[in-house]
Protein backbone atom coordinates (compact mmCIF):
# COMPACT_ATOMS: atom_id res chain seq x y z
CA UNK A 1 0.00 0.00 0.00
CA UNK A 2 3.17 2.70 0.89
CA UNK A 3 3.98 1.51 -2.79
CA UNK A 4 1.14 2.07 -4.89
CA UNK A 5 0.61 5.51 -2.39
CA UNK A 6 3.99 6.63 -3.29
CA UNK A 7 3.21 5.99 -7.34
CA UNK A 8 0.17 8.23 -6.84
CA UNK A 9 2.42 10.79 -5.11
CA UNK A 10 4.77 10.51 -8.38
CA UNK A 11 1.92 10.91 -10.70
CA UNK A 12 0.13 13.71 -9.05
CA UNK A 13 3.03 15.57 -8.16
CA UNK A 14 1.94 15.87 -4.10
CA UNK A 15 4.79 15.84 -2.08
CA UNK A 16 5.03 12.83 0.62
CA UNK A 17 3.99 13.90 4.04
CA UNK A 18 7.24 14.54 6.23
CA UNK A 19 6.67 12.64 9.75
CA UNK A 20 6.13 14.89 12.52
CA UNK A 21 9.47 15.13 14.61
CA UNK A 22 8.66 17.79 17.23
CA UNK A 23 5.86 16.70 18.70
CA UNK A 24 6.84 16.39 22.83
CA UNK A 25 6.29 13.13 24.79
CA UNK A 26 3.28 12.43 26.85
CA UNK A 27 3.81 13.59 30.79
CA UNK A 28 2.95 9.93 31.39
CA UNK A 29 5.77 8.37 29.77
CA UNK A 30 8.40 10.28 31.22
CA UNK A 31 7.57 9.70 34.55
CA UNK A 32 7.63 6.06 34.29
CA UNK A 33 10.89 6.40 32.31
CA UNK A 34 12.37 8.58 35.15
CA UNK A 35 11.05 6.42 37.90
CA UNK A 36 12.77 3.60 36.14
CA UNK A 37 16.38 5.66 35.54
CA UNK A 38 16.15 6.61 39.47
CA UNK A 39 16.07 3.02 39.77
CA UNK A 40 18.42 1.97 37.36
CA UNK A 41 21.09 4.59 38.77
CA UNK A 42 20.55 3.76 42.99
CA UNK A 43 21.04 -0.15 41.16
CA UNK A 44 24.37 1.27 39.75
CA UNK A 45 25.41 3.20 42.41
CA UNK A 46 24.68 0.70 45.51
CA UNK A 47 26.67 -2.29 43.63
CA UNK A 48 29.40 0.00 43.31
CA UNK A 49 29.74 0.39 46.81
CA UNK A 50 29.21 -3.36 47.46
CA UNK A 51 31.91 -4.01 44.90
CA UNK A 52 34.55 -1.18 46.44
CA UNK A 53 33.82 -2.96 49.83
CA UNK A 54 33.99 -6.45 49.53
CA UNK A 55 37.69 -5.48 47.52
CA UNK A 56 38.83 -4.93 51.03
CA UNK A 57 41.16 -1.95 50.32
CA UNK A 58 42.09 0.42 53.03
CA UNK A 59 41.50 3.81 52.06
CA UNK A 60 44.37 6.29 52.58
CA UNK A 61 43.30 8.90 49.57
CA UNK A 62 40.27 9.27 47.78
CA UNK A 63 42.11 10.61 44.95
CA UNK A 64 42.01 7.28 43.29
CA UNK A 65 38.08 7.09 44.38
CA UNK A 66 37.40 10.45 42.55
CA UNK A 67 39.43 9.61 39.68
CA UNK A 68 37.66 6.19 39.10
CA UNK A 69 34.51 8.40 39.52
CA UNK A 70 35.11 10.56 36.99
CA UNK A 71 36.63 7.98 34.49
CA UNK A 72 33.52 6.38 34.94
CA UNK A 73 31.55 9.52 34.22
CA UNK A 74 33.14 9.97 31.01
CA UNK A 75 32.91 6.46 29.94
CA UNK A 76 29.00 6.91 30.35
CA UNK A 77 28.72 10.19 28.66
CA UNK A 78 31.13 8.58 25.73
CA UNK A 79 28.16 5.88 25.34
CA UNK A 80 25.09 8.67 25.93
CA UNK A 81 26.73 10.47 22.68
CA UNK A 82 27.17 7.04 21.22
CA UNK A 83 23.08 7.25 21.32
CA UNK A 84 22.95 9.87 19.38
CA UNK A 85 24.30 7.76 16.44
CA UNK A 86 22.73 4.52 17.68
CA UNK A 87 19.32 5.97 17.07
CA UNK A 88 19.45 6.23 13.13
CA UNK A 89 19.69 2.54 12.87
CA UNK A 90 16.68 1.73 14.69
CA UNK A 91 14.13 4.30 14.11
CA UNK A 92 14.95 6.11 10.86
CA UNK A 93 13.22 3.96 8.52
CA UNK A 94 10.75 2.87 11.34
CA UNK A 95 9.83 7.09 11.24
CA UNK A 96 10.00 7.63 7.70
CA UNK A 97 7.89 5.01 6.71
CA UNK A 98 5.32 6.15 9.03
CA UNK A 99 5.58 2.77 10.50
CA UNK A 100 5.48 4.23 13.69
CA UNK A 101 5.03 7.56 15.44
CA UNK A 102 8.71 9.48 16.10
CA UNK A 103 7.94 9.95 19.44
CA UNK A 104 7.17 5.75 20.29
CA UNK A 105 9.73 4.95 17.75
CA UNK A 106 12.46 6.72 19.96
CA UNK A 107 11.33 5.13 23.17
CA UNK A 108 10.70 1.97 21.51
CA UNK A 109 14.45 2.06 20.23
CA UNK A 110 15.85 3.36 23.48
CA UNK A 111 14.40 0.77 25.83
CA UNK A 112 15.54 -2.52 22.86
CA UNK A 113 18.75 -0.83 23.29
CA UNK A 114 18.64 -0.85 27.25
CA UNK A 115 18.00 -4.76 26.47
CA UNK A 116 20.90 -4.80 23.77
CA UNK A 117 23.43 -4.16 26.07
CA UNK A 118 22.38 -6.17 28.98
CA UNK A 119 22.07 -9.36 26.62
CA UNK A 120 25.28 -8.51 24.68
CA UNK A 121 28.07 -11.15 24.85
CA UNK A 122 30.75 -8.06 25.26
CA UNK A 123 33.05 -9.88 23.00
CA UNK A 124 33.42 -7.11 20.69
CA UNK A 125 34.56 -4.64 23.49
CA UNK A 126 36.60 -6.64 24.71
CA UNK A 127 38.19 -7.58 21.51
CA UNK A 128 38.95 -3.39 21.24
CA UNK A 129 40.48 -3.30 24.61
CA UNK A 130 43.01 -6.14 23.35
CA UNK A 131 44.37 -3.03 20.90
CA UNK A 132 45.76 -1.70 24.27
CA UNK A 133 49.37 -1.55 24.92
CA UNK A 134 49.76 -4.23 27.82
CA UNK A 135 51.87 -2.06 30.42
CA UNK A 136 48.70 0.50 30.46
CA UNK A 137 46.05 -2.53 31.12
CA UNK A 138 48.58 -3.71 33.75
CA UNK A 139 48.74 -0.32 35.15
CA UNK A 140 45.62 1.13 34.85
CA UNK A 141 45.23 2.43 38.44
CA UNK A 142 48.13 4.27 37.64
CA UNK A 143 48.81 7.91 36.41
CA UNK A 144 49.38 6.35 32.79
CA UNK A 145 46.14 4.20 33.12
CA UNK A 146 43.82 7.44 33.81
CA UNK A 147 45.74 9.35 31.46
CA UNK A 148 45.07 6.16 29.18
CA UNK A 149 41.66 6.59 30.17
CA UNK A 150 40.69 10.51 29.91
CA UNK A 151 42.04 10.18 26.32
CA UNK A 152 40.84 7.48 24.58
CA UNK A 153 36.94 8.46 25.57
CA UNK A 154 37.50 11.88 25.88
CA UNK A 155 38.83 11.95 22.21
CA UNK A 156 35.68 9.52 20.54
CA UNK A 157 33.46 11.79 22.72
CA UNK A 158 35.14 14.78 20.58
CA UNK A 159 34.88 13.51 17.25
CA UNK A 160 31.29 11.76 17.94
CA UNK A 161 29.72 15.67 18.87
CA UNK A 162 31.12 16.66 16.20
CA UNK A 163 30.06 14.18 13.53
CA UNK A 164 26.31 14.11 14.60
CA UNK A 165 26.40 18.17 15.40
CA UNK A 166 27.17 17.89 11.65
CA UNK A 167 24.35 15.57 11.10
CA UNK A 168 26.68 12.72 9.82
CA UNK A 169 26.49 9.35 10.07
CA UNK A 170 29.63 8.18 12.35
CA UNK A 171 30.94 4.99 13.79
CA UNK A 172 31.43 4.98 17.65
CA UNK A 173 32.98 1.57 17.39
CA UNK A 174 35.73 2.92 14.86
CA UNK A 175 36.26 5.93 16.48
CA UNK A 176 36.69 3.94 19.90
CA UNK A 177 39.35 2.18 17.96
CA UNK A 178 41.23 4.85 16.39
CA UNK A 179 41.17 6.79 19.73
CA UNK A 180 43.13 3.30 21.12
CA UNK A 181 45.66 3.25 18.46
CA UNK A 182 46.43 7.13 19.08
CA UNK A 183 46.74 6.07 22.39
CA UNK A 184 48.87 3.20 22.28
CA UNK A 185 51.11 4.73 19.58
CA UNK A 186 51.47 7.85 21.44
CA UNK A 187 52.63 5.45 24.73
CA UNK A 188 55.10 3.94 22.77
CA UNK A 189 56.62 7.56 21.24
CA UNK A 190 56.63 8.93 24.70
CA UNK A 191 58.45 5.67 26.52
CA UNK A 192 61.43 6.21 22.89
CA UNK A 193 60.01 3.28 21.26
CA UNK A 194 59.12 2.58 17.49
CA UNK A 195 55.25 4.64 17.06
CA UNK A 196 53.83 0.69 15.67
CA UNK A 197 54.97 -1.28 19.02
CA UNK A 198 52.71 0.77 21.04
CA UNK A 199 49.34 -1.56 19.53
CA UNK A 200 51.03 -4.15 18.38
CA UNK A 201 50.51 -7.64 21.01
CA UNK A 202 52.78 -9.57 19.35
CA UNK A 203 55.58 -7.19 20.83
CA UNK A 204 54.63 -8.51 24.39
CA UNK A 205 54.74 -12.30 23.35
CA UNK A 206 57.80 -12.29 21.25
CA UNK A 207 59.75 -10.40 23.52
CA UNK A 208 59.01 -13.37 26.64
CA UNK A 209 62.34 -14.11 26.70
CA UNK A 210 63.60 -10.46 27.81
CA UNK A 211 60.84 -10.65 31.09
CA UNK A 212 61.55 -11.87 34.32
CA UNK A 213 59.34 -14.94 35.93
CA UNK A 214 57.24 -12.63 37.43
CA UNK A 215 56.59 -10.30 34.49
CA UNK A 216 55.32 -13.51 32.43
CA UNK A 217 53.96 -14.86 35.43
CA UNK A 218 51.67 -11.27 35.52
CA UNK A 219 50.81 -11.01 31.69
CA UNK A 220 49.51 -14.77 31.64
CA UNK A 221 47.62 -13.73 34.70
CA UNK A 222 46.50 -10.55 32.40
CA UNK A 223 45.52 -12.93 29.83
CA UNK A 224 43.33 -15.31 31.60
CA UNK A 225 41.38 -12.64 33.06
CA UNK A 226 40.63 -11.12 30.60
CA UNK A 227 39.40 -14.53 28.68
CA UNK A 228 37.39 -14.75 32.04
CA UNK A 229 35.99 -11.46 31.54
CA UNK A 230 34.58 -12.26 28.68
CA UNK A 231 32.34 -14.19 29.72
CA UNK A 232 30.97 -12.58 32.61
CA UNK A 233 30.67 -8.25 33.02
CA UNK A 234 28.83 -7.01 36.08
CA UNK A 235 25.25 -6.39 35.78
CA UNK A 236 25.85 -3.49 37.02
CA UNK A 237 28.56 -2.51 34.88
CA UNK A 238 25.64 -3.53 32.29
CA UNK A 239 23.00 -1.58 33.61
CA UNK A 240 25.22 1.64 33.86
CA UNK A 241 26.32 1.47 30.08
CA UNK A 242 22.55 0.24 28.86
CA UNK A 243 21.16 3.70 31.20
CA UNK A 244 23.62 6.01 29.60
CA UNK A 245 23.09 4.61 25.80
CA UNK A 246 19.10 4.29 26.15
CA UNK A 247 19.11 8.12 27.40
CA UNK A 248 21.15 8.98 24.50
CA UNK A 249 19.04 7.27 21.98
CA UNK A 250 16.09 9.80 23.11
CA UNK A 251 17.56 12.94 23.37
CA UNK A 252 19.94 13.29 20.56
CA UNK A 253 18.14 11.23 17.93
CA UNK A 254 16.74 13.95 15.71
CA UNK A 255 19.86 15.43 13.59
CA UNK A 256 21.07 11.68 12.09
CA UNK A 257 17.47 10.63 11.51
CA UNK A 258 17.00 13.49 9.61
CA UNK A 259 20.05 12.75 7.43
CA UNK A 260 19.16 8.73 6.95
CA UNK A 261 15.43 9.29 6.06
CA UNK A 262 15.65 12.52 4.18
CA UNK A 263 19.20 13.51 2.56
CA UNK A 264 20.14 9.94 1.59
CA UNK A 265 17.99 9.41 -0.90
CA UNK A 266 16.15 11.63 -3.51
CA UNK A 267 12.29 10.29 -2.30
CA UNK A 268 10.88 8.80 1.18
CA UNK A 269 11.64 5.43 2.12
CA UNK A 270 8.75 3.01 1.33
CA UNK A 271 8.04 -0.04 3.67
CA UNK A 272 10.16 -2.66 1.13
CA UNK A 273 12.93 -0.40 1.15
CA UNK A 274 12.81 0.21 5.34
CA UNK A 275 12.31 -3.30 6.15
CA UNK A 276 15.62 -4.21 3.40
CA UNK A 277 17.44 -2.07 5.17
CA UNK A 278 16.41 -3.14 8.80
CA UNK A 279 17.35 -6.81 8.24
CA UNK A 280 20.32 -6.37 6.17
CA UNK A 281 21.94 -4.14 9.55
CA UNK A 282 20.29 -6.44 12.16
CA UNK A 283 21.55 -9.67 10.09
CA UNK A 284 25.09 -7.86 10.03
CA UNK A 285 25.31 -6.33 13.44
CA UNK A 286 24.07 -9.47 14.97
CA UNK A 287 27.10 -11.40 12.83
CA UNK A 288 29.30 -9.34 13.69
CA UNK A 289 28.49 -9.22 18.08
CA UNK A 290 28.53 -13.95 17.51
CA UNK A 291 32.59 -13.29 15.71
CA UNK A 292 33.58 -10.42 18.28
CA UNK A 293 34.02 -8.10 15.04
CA UNK A 294 33.48 -3.79 15.54
CA UNK A 295 31.68 -3.15 12.94
CA UNK A 296 29.76 0.46 12.56
CA UNK A 297 26.07 -0.50 12.54
CA UNK A 298 25.85 3.36 11.90
CA UNK A 299 27.69 2.61 8.48
CA UNK A 300 25.53 -0.61 7.74
CA UNK A 301 22.18 0.92 8.25
CA UNK A 302 23.27 4.22 5.97
CA UNK A 303 24.64 1.93 3.51
CA UNK A 304 21.44 0.05 3.41
CA UNK A 305 19.17 2.53 2.92
CA UNK A 306 21.61 4.01 0.28
CA UNK A 307 21.30 0.47 -1.48
CA UNK A 308 17.54 0.15 -1.43
CA UNK A 309 17.25 3.75 -3.08
CA UNK A 310 19.53 3.00 -5.68
CA UNK A 311 17.96 -0.95 -6.29
CA UNK A 312 14.95 0.92 -6.61
CA UNK A 313 15.50 3.77 -8.81
CA UNK A 314 15.06 6.55 -6.70
CA UNK A 315 18.05 8.32 -6.67
CA UNK A 316 20.63 9.25 -4.44
CA UNK A 317 21.79 12.90 -3.06
CA UNK A 318 25.84 12.39 -3.93
CA UNK A 319 26.39 15.76 -1.77
CA UNK A 320 25.27 13.72 1.10
CA UNK A 321 27.20 10.13 0.22
CA UNK A 322 30.26 12.47 -0.10
CA UNK A 323 29.88 14.01 3.09
CA UNK A 324 29.32 10.99 4.79
CA UNK A 325 31.81 8.97 3.05
CA UNK A 326 34.57 11.67 4.11
CA UNK A 327 33.70 11.31 7.93
CA UNK A 328 33.88 7.46 7.34
CA UNK A 329 37.29 8.06 6.08
CA UNK A 330 38.57 10.77 8.42
CA UNK A 331 37.01 9.08 11.54
CA UNK A 332 40.38 6.84 12.35
CA UNK A 333 43.17 9.27 11.43
CA UNK A 334 41.29 12.12 13.50
CA UNK A 335 40.52 10.36 16.47
CA UNK A 336 43.92 9.02 16.50
CA UNK A 337 45.36 12.31 16.31
CA UNK A 338 42.89 13.52 18.75
CA UNK A 339 43.74 10.62 21.91
CA UNK A 340 47.15 10.62 21.52
CA UNK A 341 47.69 14.67 21.62
CA UNK A 342 45.24 14.11 24.88
CA UNK A 343 47.28 11.21 26.19
CA UNK A 344 50.29 13.45 26.27
CA UNK A 345 48.50 16.57 27.81
CA UNK A 346 46.90 14.06 30.24
CA UNK A 347 50.33 12.25 31.25
CA UNK A 348 51.82 15.56 31.83
CA UNK A 349 48.65 16.68 34.35
CA UNK A 350 48.71 13.51 36.77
Amino acid sequence: MADAALDAQAVTGAKPVRPSLDKGFDPRTAIVFLLLLGGGLLFVAYSLYADVAASGAKTTTFLPYLLLFVALLIALGFEFVNGFHDTANAVATVIYTHSMPAQIAVVWSGSFNFLGVLLSSGAVAFGIISLLPVELILQVGSSAGFAMVFALLIAAIIWNLGTWYLGLPASSSHTLIGSIIGVGIANAMARGQDGTSGVDWGQATNKEADLSAAEIATLNAYKQSLDAATKFIPTWVKVAVAIALGLGTMIGWKRIVITVGEKIGKSHLTYGQGAAAELVAAGTIAAADMYGLPVSTTHVLSSGVAGTMAANGSGLQLSTIRNIAMAWVLTLPMAMMLSGGLYILFLNIF
